[in-house]
This record gives C-alpha cells, sequence and structure tokens, in this order.
C-alpha cells in the first residue's frame, strides 16, 4: 500500500442526493474526460478527489456544478488515491493529505452506556449537531441517538449474527471506538483504516467520521443516521477480516443489505438501484462508486435463500481467499454454486417493477426499477433472430412480444466467463461475447411439434413457443425464459444448458426453482418431455433412497408436461433440507435429475 500502509485510508462510502450549494461530482463527468484521452489517470484521480474535498481549488473546466445530484462515492477513488500516491502532485498529496487525520478540534464526547463507543461532537460552528436536549442531561438528543444506534449495530452484528469483533481502535482517547460528528457535505460516512492489526499485513483498526445533521439527504435525518451507522460499522467488521482493493465490491454490497437487514423499515438503499438497473449487463463485482452499492441485492438474493448467515460465512472465508472466489467456495455448502445464483440473480432482477412477484422474487421489487432490455423485437409471423452481445459475468436482457397470440416472452442469457481488467482494476464491461437465439411459433399438431423440436433441437417454453441459443462456448452459459401468457400468468423455463429432445427421448428438462426454499419460492415446478406412448411414474425420492412423492400419468396424452409439488410427501409429512432425486420413470426407461430442498 505504499506511503499510505500506515496512513489513513478513507472509504467513502454512499451516493447522496443533497439539493444545497455543496459542489458534488458528477456521475462519470471526470471519467469522461479521462476515458477520452483529455486528462491522464492521475490528473481525474486528483480532481475527483478536489471535488470532494477542496472544490475550489479544482480548475473551473473540471470544477462540478453545485446543482449536480451525485450517484456515486468515493470508496474506489480514495483506494486509487492510495494505490497511486506516489505518483500524485506535490499539491495533491499536501491537500489531500490533511483531509486523512483524525479530528481534534471536536470539544466534547460522549461515551455510550456500554462503553463501546466514543461519539465526538460540537454545538457550535460548521459541524454543530442540534443542540436540543429534551432530557435535560446535558448532552445533545442527536448525540445519544448516535450511541443507541452504534449499540445497537454492534450488538446485531457481534452478539446475533456471530461476526467477530472489530478491531480495537487504539489511538483515540481511550478504548472505546471513536465516532466523530462532522459536516461531511457529499457522505454519509468515512470510515478511516489506520493502522494494521500487529501481525497481519491486510487486517485494519479503524475510526469513522459521519455526518452531523443529514439536512438535504434524500432520506430524513434520524433514518441516515439508522442506515449509516450500520453501513459504516459492518465496514469496520469487515475490515478485521481482511481488506483488499478487489473485495471493495463486497464490502459495499455487504455494507448496502446490512442497511436494510437492520433497518428494513428506512430503505434508503432504493436511492441506489437506478445507477445498477441502467447498467444491468456490467460484469458481477464491477465498482465505479455507485453500481457496487446497488449490487447488494445480490446479498438480498442470497440471504433470502439460505438465511444471513452465507454471508458471514463469505466473510469468514475472505481471510484465505479473495471475494469473488470466496463466494465461490460458500455456495457450494448450501447445495449451489456461484454461476446457478448468477443465473438466479439475472432472473430475480427480472421480476420488478411492474413485472415483481414479491412472494417468490424480491420482497421490494415492486418498487425497484425496470430492466433495460439489450433488444426487443415483435413476433409477427413464426420466428423471430435476435443476436447482440453483452459483458462476461453478467446478465443480459431481451424480449420478444408475440402480439396475434398476446404472450410476453423474456429471454435472460447469463455468461460466466471471467472478463479482463481495465488499468484501474474492474472487469472490463465492454470485454464481450456475441451470442443469438431462434424462438419459434410451433405447429398446431401435436406429433409435428414434436417432430419440429427435434429437427430444430430446440426446448419448449409455452404450449406454442420453443427457443434455441447459439453460442460458440457452450461452457460458460444458462439461458432462462420467462413467458406471459393472456392471463398474465407466467412460467420460467431454463432452456440452456438442458437436454434437447430426440428420438425416442424420456427426460426431465427442468426443475425449477433449484434449490426449492419453503416459505420463499411457490410450487416446485418438474417439466418433462415425454416420447413413449405408455403409462408414467414420477417419483421423488430423498438421498438416502427413501420414496417421498410420486405421480401418475398416461404418457400417451402428452409430449411435455409439468409436475408442481408442495413439499408434502405422500405420508402428509412435509420434506426436509437435503438433496433429492426425481426419477422420470416409463415403461422400462427411466431418466433422473437431482435437486435441493431447503427448509428455514
Amino acid at each position: 500500500m505504499r506511503i499510505l500502509r500506515n496512513f489513513l485510508i478513507a472509504a467513502l462510502l454512499f451516493s447522496i442526493e443533497i439539493n444545497t450549494g455543496v459542489t458534488q461530482i458528477a456521475p462519470g463527468y471526470l471519467k469522461a474526460q479521462f476515458e477520452s484521452g483529455e486528462l491522464s489517470y492521475i490528473q481525474y484521480l486528483e480532481y475527483s478527489a478536489l471535488n470532494l474535498y477542496e472544490p475550489d481549488l479544482v480548475p473551473s473546466d473540471y470544477r462540478v456544478a453545485a446543482s449536480t445530484i451525485p450517484q456515486r462515492s468515493g470508496t474506489f477513488l480514495i483506494q486509487q488515491i492510495k494505490e497511486h500516491w506516489d505518483e500524485l502532485s506535490t499539491d495533491a498529496q499536501r491537500i489531500l493529505a490533511k483531509h486523512l487525520q483524525r479530528r481534534n478540534d471536536l470539544p466534547y464526547s460522549y461515551v455510550t452506556p456500554d462503553g463501546q463507543f466514543r461519539i465526538h461532537y460540537t454545538t457550535s460552528g460548521n459541524d454543530a449537531v442540534d443542540a436540543t436536549d429534551a432530557n435535560k442531561n446535558d448532552i445533545p438528543d442527536y448525540v445519544e441517538i448516535t450511541g443507541e444506534n452504534f449499540q445497537y449495530i454492534h450488538h446485531l452484528l457481534i452478539d446475533s449474527l456471530g461476526y467477530k469483533p472489530p478491531a480495537s481502535d487504539s489511538s483515540g482517547n481511550g478504548k472505546q471506538f471513536d465516532v466523530y460528528l462532522v459536516n461531511l457535505g457529499v457522505y454519509y460516512g468515512v470510515t478511516y483504516l489506520e493502522k494494521l492489526v500487529p501481525g497481519s499485513d491486510n487486517r485494519y483498526s479503524c475510526y469513522m467520521e459521519i455526518e452531523n445533521d443529514f439536512r438535504g439527504f434524500p432520506t430524513p435525518p434520524i433514518e441516515s443516521l439508522k442506515v449509516t451507522s450500520a453501513h459504516e460499522y459492518f465496514h469496520v467488521v469487515q475490515v478485521n477480516y481482511a481488506y483488499r482493493d478487489q473485495d471493495v465490491f463486497f464490502m459495499e454490497m455487504s455494507s448496502v443489505w446490512m442497511e436494510d437487514f437492520a433497518h428494513a423499515d428506512v430503505n434508503d438503499y432504493l436511492n441506489y438501484l437506478p445507477s445498477f438497473f441502467d447498467h444491468i449487463n456490467y460484469p458481477f463485482s464491477y465498482a465505479n462508486n455507485s453500481y457496487e452499492y446497488a449490487s447488494a441485492l445480490w446479498n438480498h438474493m442470497i440471504v433470502r435463500k439460505y438465511g444471513p448467515d452465507v454471508i458471514r460465512k463469505i466473510w469468514e472465508t475472505i481471510p484465505q481467499e479473495n471475494a469473488l472466489q470466496a463466494i465461490r467456495d460458500v455456495l457450494p455448502i448450501y447445495g449451489s454454486s456461484f454461476e446457478r445464483e448468477l443465473s438466479s440473480f439475472g432472473l430475480w432482477n427480472y421480476f420488478t417493477g411492474t413485472r415483481s412477484d414479491t412472494m417468490n422474487f424480491y420482497p421490494e421489487g415492486n418498487l425497484y426499477p425496470e430492466v433495460h432490455f439489450n433488444q426487443q423485437q415483435t413476433l409477427l409471423d413464426s420466428h423471430v433472430f435476435m443476436e447482440g452481445n453483452m459483458s462476461k459475468l453478467s446478465s443480459a436482457f431481451f424480449r420478444v412480444m408475440d402480439l396475434p397470440h398476446n404472450y410476453s416472452i423474456g429471454v435472460i442469457i447469463t455468461n460466466f466467463e471471467t472478463p479482463i481488467k481495465t488499468s484501474y482494476g474492474n472487469f472490463d464491461p465492454s470485454d464481450k461475447e456475441e451470442l443469438s437465439f431462434d424462438l419459434y411459433l410451433l405447429p398446431h399438431d401435436s406429433l409435428a411439434q414434436r417432430d419440429f423440436l427435434v429437427a430444430n433441437q430446440l426446448i419448449k417454453i409455452s404450449d406454442i413457443h420453443a427457443i434455441r441459443l447459439n453460442i460458440r462456448q457452450k461452457d460458460n452459459w444458462a439461458a432462462q425464459a420467462v413467458v406471459f401468457d393472456p392471463e398474465l400468468n407466467y412460467k420460467v423455463t431454463q432452456f440452456f444448458p438442458a437436454f434437447v429432445a430426440e428420438e425416442n427421448q424420456n427426460f426431465i428438462q427442468n426443475i425449477f426453482p433449484n434449490p426449492f426454499v419453503f416459505g420463499v419460492n411457490g410450487p416446485l415446478v418438474i417439466s418433462a418431455y415425454l416420447h413413449d406412448e405408455d403409462m408414467g411414474k414420477l417419483y421423488i425420492y430423498s438421498s438416502d433412497g427413501r420414496k417421498m412423492k410420486s405421480f401418475s400419468f398416461d404418457a400417451s396424452n402428452f409430449y411435455f408436461t409439468t409436475f408442481e409439488w408442495d413439499g408434502v410427501t405422500d405420508n402428509g409429512s412435509v420434506a426436509g433440507s437435503g438433496i433429492y432425486v426425481a426419477v422420470l420413470r416409463i415403461g422400462n426407461k427411466t431418466n433422473i435429475k437431482k435437486f435441493a430442498i431447503i427448509r428455514k
């Protein structure tokens, strides 16, 4: 970490909306000048940081207008300042260094009743807190409320959720963790990584600054204080596991998720979502001081599926592995994988806004923006062909409108390849892969349909539609279709990877959702292609061979069918968590597919 190894490293945490005269950084303003070649990377870093700290010192052409509403903050910026400190101008180093010092000009402090926190404040000047003191104990109510919120989040993280305590803050006044209430202007909070923990090269003790009044912020002051204490203190906990530049994306994803987990009634995180949905097909783990905050939706998704311990287990793995690899290592514990959850993330992000399903996907998805489609087409005859490209390690979204039959078909395609990195360490959204797909209207006759599916290597996604994904490297892709019928009922089909219909084949095509989570998902839906015209059975077995559920059917009546299971066994009990096997048997032919059940 070069010269700043023993210096103060700011993690500037929130994009905010302030309608005051404070100078603010416009989203992408200076970045565009850098990418066009007008600014060098070092100039971009210096001007960006000075716009945050000392805007009057920025040349007028690069000074951001006071009316700008920011959509990002300085985490990635400050980390890059740290990495490139030796390359900054002497003047920039001098100006920035004084902003990375503990405040020693706040005359008062308050120690919380549990002895964990010391809140530093003043009642006069630019950093003054509201001096209202309703209980007449000579401590401003705002200061006491601040202390209450930090006590709460410490108890939640350490005592309830089982995270290890943060490293001791040994450089302030006493043994307490120091929180400084100051006028940050464009930040909710700042966590400073001050000293390496003895014997470690990537664990830190910290102190913190948070906004003194939150006036003009998009969320009311006390609610802003609540989420800021949760967000920032989770950072303090995180960096006692490990800090790496490449893990900043997961630090922010985790802390924004913690805001809502700790204070579900506030919903400040909604302010970040437009930036995410405007760049929905950027790579997972991309960080640009706004995208990573809204990427907390991924944490919302996996916690809804597997419970909050999954986030802690990832952090417990991060000391040994970077965050992305830690995610890959932990998810198999829950019967899943990073690839499965990245594909699932694409599906969950489709069900927002007017398409929201708050029972099976995001509980607050009706409040979220909707995805931007890479392409949209109308099916006017019997075939639509779409082609394009998409960023690696992301999902892309397409839509086909079958107006004559009043169907809407969403196609979600996910790529798992690792993108190249930019010169400043991000996965590059411009590193793309080409793809295409064909969507067909099926013949009316059932036998003709079967022949048509086999001849064209198609997967059926509705009573009248089938699809085929065309890609170069088949190991790195997943694709799903969401079909809304004329009654606005929907069906989800994973059509890649999937078995494709062949002659003389009966097979289970898809099991959705997988894993099946009681109390979160709707019924488990098993879809199957049936070739043989005979009586058939679908059995569900536990991993130790016990038969849990059976379905009987006459395969002569179907070429494609679905089975719904609510998790209740034939004897009336509820299936427990574990791995299960679906067995399709027609005559002497069988086909099997595994799936997982999670009971919370």
